[in-house]
């Protein structure tokens, strides 16, 4: 699996869906939408964090409205990091997370930085 999905709120986003690899979530748009609906997660926005694929860029974060049976493609919209309110709890996320970072498109200093936060 490429992905994992947090579901706590964060601000406005009822789950976070994380990149686990160097491959990107949204290859897995299927599997994703399963999941969540068999979670029952209620509609409302979901946040993808892209690091472990694209990288620390301004493409890192997307958001997308989910309906309650799948992820609106035309919603899909980036989010500027300096917009995303808790970023530092969504950055310890990867803390620990040799296997995963070490599987990214992140650079050796990126890689130490996210594994230490």
């Amino acid at each position: 699996m490429n992905y994992s999905i947090e579901y706590r709120k964060h601000n406005k986003y009822l789950a976070v869906i994380y990149s686990s690899s160097y491959i990107n979530p949204f290859d897995s748009i299927k599997e994703i939408n399963n999941e969540m609906k068999h979670n029952s997660l209620k509609e409302g926005f979901v946040l993808f964090d892209l690091l472990l694929s694209n990288g620390n860029n301004f493409n890192r974060f997307f958001e997308a409205y989910f309906d309650g049976q799948e992820i609106k493609k035309e919603s899909i919209t980036v989010v500027v990091s300096k917009e995303i309110v808790n970023l530092k709890s969504i950055n310890s996320h990867y803390k620990g997370r040799t296997k995963e970072v070490n599987n990214s498109v992140l650079s050796p200093s990126e890689k130490y930085k996210f594994l230490r936060k």
